[in-house]
């Protein structure tokens, strides 16, 4: 998505928008198990270096590294900062 941004008047620019962040964290299509070998399988498609990849990894471990994704109970996942930030000076200036 580099090099794109999100147009107010523009109605495919939010459902975009709106799709990119409702995608979740993996995709369940390149996730497969073999129960034989005890081996959880994830493929990528290799955008970033050009050519696809494979991890294979044991199911407990995999779990435990997708957890690390989830943010903790009751933390907020976004700071605000500068002008918006929860003390800041001009923030009644800029919020109702």
């Amino acid at each position: 998505m580099r090099g794109w941004r999100y147009e107010p008047r523009t109605g495919k620019g939010l459902e975009r928008l709106l799709r990119y962040c409702a995608r979740p964290a993996l995709s369940l299509k390149r996730l497969s198990y073999q129960p034989e070998k005890n081996i959880a399988v994830y493929r990528t498609d290799g955008r970033d270096t050009g050519k696809p990849r494979t991890l294979y990894i044991e199911p407990v471990e995999f779990l435990r590294r997708f957890a690390l994704l989830a943010p903790p109970p009751n933390k907020n996942t976004v700071r605000y900062y500068g002008a918006l930030g929860p003390n800041a000076p001009l923030r009644p200036l800029l919020v109702e």
